[in-house]
């Protein structure tokens, strides 16, 4: 997760603290993730949206470059330090609903739980947008073959047209298959021809001395 809307925050009796501005990010605008401070101007910013101040930066500045600015009152000088104790605190007692809601998941987590939750969560699977089966992009990643996808739209709508296209794939990858062995033989062939070549085709005799 690179972001945290603010909508997905709950506001009930147990949560104990609203989302103030100060917990906002000064770019995106949404809950601050993995905060970053700058102590110059004050601002918060989610990791992914912290100015950058890496070597490319110094060399575009070093060269003319306007120097990047930031924060509501267009800092310049972006010094990272920690963020102040009132904002993790706050962020602490937030309550957020799980990423993979809308997938089944109904757990309600506190800020810095979340993100544990959220890598092992079971309602990660995201739906094959083609046969809506759930697949998950955790590793190892299993791929979803052209064939596991129709057989699941069979398995779900049992018509004659999806027997047809049950059918145009067993031919497709019978074709895919006598292409490769094919392949193979037309391989095995040349090598065997330049085998033959190396063997048979005189060379040349070096010439000695001019004759």
């Amino acid at each position: 997760m690179e972001t945290l809307s603010k909508y997905r925050v709950v506001r009930d009796r147990d949560s104990k603290t609203d989302v103030s501005d100060e917990f906002l990010c000064t770019v995106c605008r949404n809950v601050v993730w993995k905060p970053v401070y700058c102590k110059q101007c004050e601002c918060i910013f989610c990791y992914n949206c912290r100015p950058q101040t890496g070597l490319f930066s110094r060399i575009s500045t070093f060269f003319g470059a306007e120097r990047p600015r930031h924060g509501r009152n267009n800092c310049d000088n972006f010094e990272e330090v920690q963020v102040p104790t009132r904002i993790t605190t706050g962020l602490s007692k937030l309550r957020v609903r799980c990423a993979y809601e809308q997938n089944g998941c109904r757990m309600l987590l506190y800020y810095y739980d979340l993100e544990q939750h959220e890598q092992h969560c079971k309602f990660e699977n995201i739906p094959c947008q083609v046969c809506q089966l759930p697949l998950s992009r955790r590793l190892p990643i299993v791929k979803h073959s052209t064939r596991a996808c129709f057989e699941e739209m069979r398995r779900k709508h049992p018509s004659g047209i999806q027997q047809q296209f049950m059918v145009l794939l067993d031919a497709t990858e019978k074709a895919e298959t006598e292409n490769r062995r094919l392949t193979l033989v037309t391989d095995g062939l040349q090598e065997q021809i330049n085998n033959l070549d190396s063997i048979y085709v005189k060379k040349p005799a070096n010439k000695k001395d001019g004759k």
